[in-house]
């Protein structure tokens, strides 16, 4: 036993100490232990600090790697301005706790701002959050800055809807030489401040009118990501209610236009191949697209989802001459994919589209002309809706909804289902997104509470006003 603690000794596995004159023995680990808290500290400050020096040199930090720094600030040692310049770029990028980094920048912080609202090379992101957070500030200079970036197109959006918060005469003047272009006239809300600020401002477009041609300028110039839903094949298909009345003629029965609900009662009476087959046989009559979805053939956007079970999309598409991928939820995690007359099954990880200027259409509730016999990839059922989320989507399609933005046509929300699908979209928790357009000629206090979370901007218009040549007046 003495060979043995020696040797424990000579290791540093075990430390000794004296208790009354008596020769004791304890394991390291014991009592490193007792001291286990300041050591993850003092490991964690190390940590921090070397990431400040990783910024000093110009290193990028991710999202995880500034909210650290912003939990352990005490940690973090001195700071440069090199440093502190850095961090807030990137605290800007990854739009975490920007203040925090902004006041960690000391002085060089306001010069940050105006780089990255004012240069164009700077990406839209960080341009966002800068202007976001100049807007907080709200002092003259801040305000001179988000004047030059009114010029901005891709920031016109922010700029307007952060002035609109300030409430203060400054903003309100902003907001009155924004008037002036008609590019950015639409986008401002009509208060008794704003129409004293600019009315002397003659002929002005009316807000619907230009929000709409400002939106479908984005739309065509391929910086939206085009959601459809049910609305949007009416009128040359049934709508969702009139498909759950037929279901539930079919049993005899009666309740509310729900088709979710209907469908899971259909399944319970029958079974859901039948469901599947009858649903088919609605769809499958001959339906030639909508004004809407042959307009939606023209434009440049890089990606359409759809929540329908049609093919008026596809078929307006074949019309216009234009190649489109198709990617179908066949079932949990697995989709296929078609591309020129080739078709792929894969899982939802590895589902990628190809580039090459050919937009994908991701149809996340099935298609009743699937590759696969099985009716698994169908979202039709409530069933089928906690499923389908219980799963994530490809993570190219999230991918492009956060970075590009979307605008959303015939989805009314006031379905908990169709919620739910939004939801999946658009999750409230993105740390970094494009702003959302909903167009909709009414919304209830729900759904416009709904889509504030979804970060969308809602267009109280019918759909027809998306077309060219509709305008709001009409």
């Amino acid at each position: 036993m003495s060979s043995l603690v020696e040797k424990l000794l000579e290791l540093r596995l075990l430390r000794p100490s004296n208790r009354d004159r008596v020769a004791y023995v304890e394991w390291t680990s014991d009592y490193l232990a007792e001291r286990a808290g300041q050591l993850a500290s003092a490991v964690h400050g190390l940590w921090l600090r070397r990431l400040v020096a990783a910024a000093a040199e110009g290193q990028k930090l991710t999202a995880a790697e500034l909210r650290a720094l912003s939990a352990g600030e005490a940690w973090m040692g001195p700071v440069t301005a090199a440093a502190g310049r850095q961090l807030l770029r990137s605290a800007l990028q990854e739009d975490v706790d920007v203040e925090t980094f902004y006041r960690i920048a000391g002085p060089a912080g306001f010069e940050v701002l105006r780089e990255c609202a004012l240069g164009v090379a700077v990406p839209v992101e960080a341009a966002e959050s800068a202007v976001g957070l100049l807007g907080r500030i709200g002092t003259p200079d801040a305000l001179e800055i988000l004047a030059g970036a009114l010029d901005r197109e891709d920031l016109a959006f922010e700029v307007l809807s952060v002035l609109s918060r300030l409430k203060t005469f400054a903003a309100m003047q902003l907001l009155g030489r924004g008037l002036v272009h008609a590019r950015l006239a639409g986008a401002i809300d009509d208060t008794p401040e704003v129409a004293a600020a600019h009315a002397s401002v003659e002929n002005a477009p009316t807000a619907a009118e230009e929000r709409i041609a400002l939106v479908r300028e984005r739309l065509e110039a391929g910086r939206l990501v085009v959601v459809l839903g049910p609305g949007s094949s009416l009128p040359a298909l049934p709508g969702a209610e009139a498909v759950a009345q037929t279901l539930l003629a079919d049993m005899d029965s009666a309740g509310p236009g729900d088709l979710p609900l209907a469908a899971e009662s259909y399944a319970a009476f029958f079974d859901r191949r039948r469901l599947i087959e009858r649903v088919r046989q609605i769809y499958a009559a001959p339906a030639a697209p909508t004004a809407l979805h042959r307009y939606l053939a023209t434009v440049e956007a890089p990606m359409f989802v759809s929540s329908c079970y049609d093919r008026l999309l596809e078929t307006a598409f074949l019309e216009a001459g234009r190649e489109l991928q198709v990617a179908v939820r066949l079932g949990p995690e697995m989709w296929s994919i078609s591309d020129r007359g080739e078709t792929r099954i894969l899982p939802a990880s590895d589902l990628t589209v190809a580039s090459g200027g050919r937009p994908a259409l991701f149809k996340i509730c099935g298609s009743f002309e699937s590759p696969s016999d099985e009716p698994d990839g169908m979202v039709i059922t409530e069933e089928d809706h906690w499923q389908m989320v219980a799963h994530a989507l490809p993570t190219e399609l999230r991918f492009r909804l956060g970075r590009e933005g979307a605008i959303v046509l015939g989805c009314p929300t006031i379905a908990w289902h169709a919620r739910l699908l939004m939801s999946l979209l658009f999750p409230a928790d993105t740390p970094r997104r494009r702003k959302n357009f909903v167009v909709a000629a009414r919304v209830s206090s729900l759904e416009a509470q709904f889509w504030g979370r979804c970060y969308a901007e809602i267009l109280n218009v019918p759909l027809e006003r998306m077309l060219p040549g509709r305008g709001a007046a009409e």
